[in-house]
């Protein structure tokens, strides 16, 4: 008798379940590729890291600018408080949970399409306890570049970057940059848009 009023309420739920799922994969663009990091000194070592990115949403024209006026009138530290408060999707390193992505910005150039995402690095203990100048570089940055929207990508990747306010030298027009600490960037390879986020 019981088993005529459990079977529907199972069904139930498993339909909920799997629709919660369906409908989570469908808030990202994900991306998967294959990060290279190259140190620096006699005991410099390559690096190779799987990268898993989940993006629900881009910076906009707007945010960009008001980014650029804090970096200005403010500084990076108040544009670093600023960031901070942005959940813009996730970047996990080698199958780990990855921090926060700040900031994505989507540039098409001619034939290719570039996407810069920006995401607030984990800073080591060591750090803090030596006041490390590691400390005001507390972003990482991965920057992907297309030649068509289904065709595999490459682009940079910087372990550790800060943000600073530089000019175009072409067009002497404020424009932002990233300063890398310590390292030459490294490098993005085989990156694929695996999934697309439903509009």
């Amino acid at each position: 008798m019981m088993n005529r009023y459990f079977k529907p309420a199972v069904l139930t739920l498993l339909l909920f379940v799997f629709g919660a799922v369906g409908a989570d994969a469908q808030r990202f663009d994900r991306y998967q590729g294959t990060a290279v990091a190259f140190g620096v000194g006699p005991r410099a070592q390559m690096v190779s890291r799987n990268f898993d990115l989940r993006l629900e949403r881009r910076t906009s024209e707007a945010e960009v600018a008001r980014y650029r006026d804090i970096l200005r009138d403010q500084g990076h530290d108040a544009l670093w408080r600023e960031l901070s408060g942005n959940d813009l999707g996730t970047v996990g390193f080698g199958g780990r949970l990855g921090p926060r992505v700040v900031a994505a910005i989507d540039r098409t150039e001619g034939t290719q399409q570039r996407l810069m995402v920006i995401f607030e690095r984990w800073l080591g203990f060591g750090e803090f306890r030596a006041g490390a100048r590691s400390l005001d570089y507390p972003f990482g940055v991965l920057e992907m570049v297309f030649d068509s929207p289904n065709a595999s990508g490459d682009g940079t990747f910087i372990g550790a970057a800060r943000i600073r306010l530089g000019r175009d030298r072409a067009t002497n027009e404020e424009q932002i940059e990233l300063e890398s600490f310590g390292t030459f960037p490294g490098r993005l390879m085989g990156v694929r848009q695996i999934e697309r986020r439903a509009l």
